[in-house]
């Protein structure tokens, strides 16, 4: 009779502790949603593959992204440090295959996380920032399931000389 007592107090105490992981996030399968995206200036970009969306960009803009959950630091060591894992790509959109790749930095120890290209955009030129699926939450239970596309354009050289 103790056996069997003891076996029904440990099955509901592992039931409840299985239910307290999930509600804390340590166990499920909820994907991570992008909130927002801006930039420094404030501006809100539209999430989007139409860069006509996006337009007068300043070239030296850093873009914030907003997600749902806080992003693992770890995420940014794979784009660092193994280039075909990249997660966060911003390409020229010069054709229809592609344009060349931007270098750029990411930070994902705070909220938002931030995309800076290493050196000022070019002028008047169609930019398309991917934020490819996979991206996972610091518990690693959440993340991201598909791309996120936003695409934009950058303020002509004539009025950036005029601000």
């Amino acid at each position: 009779m103790k056996n069997i007592f003891f076996i029904i107090i440990l099955a509901a105490n592992i039931v409840l502790l299985s239910a307290s992981l999930q509600n804390a996030g340590w166990w499920g399968d909820e994907e991570i949603t992008l909130e927002k995206a801006s930039l420094n200036d404030g501006t809100t970009l539209l999430v989007s593959p139409n860069p006509d969306n996006n337009r007068n960009v300043l070239v030296n803009s850093t873009i914030k992204l907003e997600f749902s959950r806080k992003i693992t630091d770890t995420t940014v060591s794979i784009i660092t440090n193994q280039p075909n894992k990249t997660l966060f790509i911003l390409t020229k959109a010069l054709t229809k295959a592609g344009g060349a790749v931007v270098p750029v930095t990411v930070t994902a120890n705070k909220s938002p996380v931030t995309v800076k290209p290493i050196s000022d955009l070019e002028p008047q030129t169609k930019y398309i920032l991917t934020v490819k699926a996979g991206i996972t939450s610091n518990n690693r239970a959440y993340w991201t399931k598909t791309d996120i596309v936003i695409a934009f354009t950058t303020k002509s050289q004539k009025a950036e000389q005029h601000k």
